[in-house]
């Protein structure tokens, strides 16, 4: 019984295996079959080999284009900001050109280094003043016309006339004239002293008898600063006109030329201060529109003093 027993337990042991064996689709095959079906697949593997193809008409390779590998970012909302202002460029100032003029021949035989007179000087530009005040507060103004100094230290000069900026001139005229004689006037009147461009004292002995000459001199330099003076400092105010030596010959000018060209002015001016120069009964008689000062309370009158030779007395 024992050995009917162990015989079926092998034979389940054994027979089952090969049972799920047979019940399993393609899992048990014939070895004689495995062999061709292994040449067919090799056969097959060879065959599905890709051909080869001429390089010269293989079509390109599509390569993808931006629009295709450049990932698309999210659209937002622009935000706003404020424009930037672009600073312009720098340029430099335009450098205006020096207006010059011909000088007439009667001019230069006159005065050695006349040519200087074509350039016309900037009355406009303070660099051009001796006295300009900033803040003109007082009540009166006063036009002062400084002495000579070109050439009165070194007794000699290389030209007749001074350049408009000549060292000698110009120190002269800011410490002798401005300090020792306009401020004088300065307690109640607005200093106004113009440069000028003016002859040494053998030149202008030779020149004020040439009144042609005179008259295109002052022209250049005292008449454009007088020009100047009325139209953009003066609103209105009344002026003393002054001057010394040189510049009293200026003054007695200005007074018979300038001054009858321009009546509206003459009325506003309080007096006429011509220092050191002679104003005779001659030049008083062929300009009846002035009139000498006969008292302290005289108004719109030439005071005048200076020391004369025997030979002047009683002009």
């Amino acid at each position: 019984m024992k050995k009917k027993l162990l015989f079926c337990c092998l034979l389940v042991l054994v027979g089952l295996p090969l049972l799920l064996m047979a019940c399993t689709p393609g899992t048990v095959k014939d070895p004689a079959t495995d062999t061709a079906d292994g040449a067919t697949k090799a056969e097959d593997a060879t065959d599905a080999k890709p051909a080869e193809t001429d390089p010269a008409t293989e079509e390109p390779t599509e390569e993808p284009t931006e629009a295709e590998t450049t990932p698309v970012e999210p659209a937002t909302d622009p935000v706003e900001t404020d424009p930037v202002e672009t600073p312009a460029p720098e340029t430099e100032p335009e450098t205006e050109p020096v207006e010059e003029e011909t000088v007439p021949a009667n001019v230069l035989s006159c005065i050695r280094g006349g040519e200087k007179l074509a350039r016309l000087i900037d009355y406009s530009d303070p660099a051009n003043w001796i006295a300009m005040p900033e803040s003109p507060d007082k009540p009166v103004d006063v036009f002062f016309i400084y002495p000579s100094f070109y050439g009165s230290t070194t007794g000699s000069a290389p030209d007749d006339i001074a350049d408009i900026d000549e060292p000698e001139m110009i120190q002269g005229a800011q410490m002798l004239s401005l300090r020792g004689q306009a401020s004088v006037f300065g307690d109640v009147c607005n200093i106004y002293m113009p440069t000028y461009r003016q002859l040494t004292v053998a030149c202008l002995m030779g020149v004020v008898p040439r009144e042609d000459v005179v008259q295109y001199y002052l022209s250049r330099d005292v008449y454009r600063a007088l020009d100047y003076y009325f139209e953009n400092c003066n609103n209105g105010k009344p002026f003393i006109l002054a001057g010394h030596s040189q510049g009293s010959i200026w003054v007695t000018e200005i007074l018979e030329n300038y001054m009858r060209e321009h009546p509206e002015y003459l009325e506003r001016m309080v007096a006429a201060y011509a220092i050191g120069y002679s104003v005779t009964n001659g030049y008083m008689a062929a300009n009846p529109h002035l009139k000498f000062a006969e008292s302290a309370t005289d108004t719109g009158v030439i005071i005048s003093y200076n020391v004369e030779g025997p030979g002047n007395q009683n002009q």
